[in-house]
């Protein structure tokens, strides 16, 4: 699976996510996660990523640090490695690897 979109209502508006990434095994592995958050909301965006570097993964968002590229924070779960960026408010935020 290499592309992935939803919609989900909420209370104070739909919350939209999209993800893209490159086929497993890529030579340049990227991967961009899109999220829409209502009006009046904020949002935790979780990227798992198994035993890839952190360093390679930002946040772009016009609500956090004047747009500026941000760093996860890395977190444990069940599953493995867990990048977790926000809260993130209102618009779109999307958290990249660039594929270098």
């Amino acid at each position: 699976l290499t592309r992935v979109r939803g919609t989900v209502p909420s209370v104070r508006g739909p919350v939209t996510v999209a993800v893209e990434r490159t086929p497993p095994g890529a030579a340049r592995p990227a991967y961009r996660l899109t999220a829409t958050v209502p009006p009046n909301a904020t949002a935790r965006l979780l990227v798992e990523i198994g035993d890839d570097d952190p360093a390679a993964y930002r946040l772009r968002s016009a609500g956090v640090r004047g747009g500026r590229p941000v760093p996860g924070r890395v977190v444990s779960d069940v599953t493995g490695t867990v990048l977790e960026f926000g809260p993130v408010g209102p618009g779109t935020a999307t958290v990249l690897r660039d594929g270098r």
